[in-house]
């Protein structure tokens, strides 16, 4: 772990027939990792967190892993992209000025035989509802621990 390593895995790992444990965690590591790794036969602790890699999410790959005592994967599957902030819209009301009425004179008596009426407005203030972005974000950590069985 820490110790620089960037770019993919190789394929070529697979060759390694006889590594019993991979500890690659916390290194600028990226892509999935090599199918080639099913053929780790003697593999039992393998640590790939804190890096940009994925796991593949076909059958072959994934029945392998699981018989993997001591594995701390990468919690990203291949098919899956990584966990990045989805924006997402919520309504907030933001206040929408209206144009006032003007008011309107002030009666004058006069005598008459019939009275007059005068008209009024009111005006009234609305809200409209406006998008406002929301960043969420959900991680996927897989963690699976399987009992060690010593004969």
């Amino acid at each position: 772990e820490h110790n620089q390593f960037t770019g993919a895995l190789p394929a070529s790992l697979g060759d390694l027939s006889r590594l019993a444990g991979l500890y690659v965690e916390q290194n600028s590591l990226s892509g999935p990792l090599p199918a080639s790794m099913t053929s780790l036969d003697y593999l039992w602790s393998g640590h790939f967190t804190d890096t940009g890699l994925c796991e593949p999410d076909d059958p072959v790959f994934q029945a392998w892993r699981a018989g993997i005592p001591d594995w701390q994967g990468p919690g990203v599957l291949c098919s899956q992209s990584t966990p990045t902030p989805t924006p997402t819209a919520t309504a907030s009301p933001t206040p929408i000025r209206t144009p006032t009425a003007t008011p309107s004179p002030s009666p004058t008596w006069t005598p008459s035989a019939t009275p007059t009426a005068t008209a009024t407005g009111t005006a009234t203030a609305s809200a409209t509802p406006t998008p406002t972005r929301t960043a969420t974000a959900t991680p996927v950590i897989y963690r699976r621990y399987l009992p060690l069985i010593l004969r």
